[in-house]
């Protein structure tokens, strides 16, 4: 038995070993019938559920309609592959940590540049050992995996932002979304009783440096409080306060969004 796929020549084979849990969804793109029914039934060999696409318009619907767990994508040559390193991109971008790998019948140095500047994950070029291909899904998957893990971790510590400036809420809420955290703002401090009622908040960030939302940032105090939250208080005199059951502490930080990050630390998608 071969354990090489060949261009133009593909054999495969299935075993009878009782089966096993799916390791996770494959949307696999070829435009060569022979390698996309190939490796189809290699890959469902290895206890994946495959999406197969033939064409680039049925590949695209696969990926708006469905939830991949990993793209295995074959580079046409003869002028194309412009345009599929143009789409494999634009998948990244959008979707940073789903892990694309690429199949490259024409390799060229030119592509393998391309390919590290989009960040794919892996580039192969054909013909490949099936195992190694495998091998390297194994990988890809278990590592996209544990970051959902750690998504879903991270958005148990739901902030809120509380404060009337919408620029500055803006700016801190597009720091801490970079950042992996899921954050709620709102103008009104007595929304704080609201959004806590709906949300599963961790914690809450009041702006309370103006005189005039004194007593809106005392809601939030309480409204944490009874809510068994923490919350850190921004204050005029250029220190941040961290109120916890009752009691207040002040956090030696040189910014806000380095004390939230003490305060409601969340783990790093690397």
């Amino acid at each position: 038995m071969t354990d090489t796929l060949l261009l133009g020549v593909y054999k495969y084979y299935f075993d009878s070993r009782p089966m096993k849990s799916c390791k996770g969804n494959v949307l696999l793109a070829s435009y060569e019938s022979c390698l996309l029914d190939s490796s189809r039934h290699r890959m469902e060999s290895e206890h994946y559920k495959v999406f197969p696409a033939s064409t680039l318009s049925e590949f695209l619907d696969l990926y708006s309609t469905n939830a991949p767990d990993i793209i295995v994508y074959h580079i046409r040559t003869g002028g194309s592959d412009e345009t599929d390193f143009k789409i494999l991109a634009e998948i990244k971008e959008k979707t940073p940590h789903l892990p694309v790998v690429a199949l490259d019948g024409g390799y060229t140095m030119e592509n393998a540049i391309i390919a590290e500047s989009i960040d794919l994950d892996h580039l192969f070029t054909l013909p490949i050992s099936f195992q190694d291909l495998s091998n390297t899904m194994d990988r890809l998957v278990r590592n996209y995996n544990e970051k959902r893990n750690i998504v879903q971790e991270n958005r148990q510590k739901k902030l809120l932002l509380l404060g009337y400036d919408n620029k500055v809420l803006a700016d801190l809420d597009a720091e801490l979304k970079k950042e992996g955290y899921d954050v709620l703002t709102s103008n009104y401090m007595h929304e704080a009783f609201d959004l806590h009622k709906g949300e599963r908040i961790k914690g809450v960030v009041c702006d309370a440096r103006e005189e005039n939302i004194e007593k809106g940032g005392d809601a939030a105090v309480k409204s944490s409080n009874k809510h068994n939250s923490s919350i850190i208080l921004i204050s005029d005199d250029g220190y941040f306060y961290y109120s916890r059951f009752g009691s207040t502490f002040k956090i030696d930080s040189p910014d806000v969004k380095t004390a939230i990050k003490r305060v409601f630390p969340i783990q790093k998608l690397v």
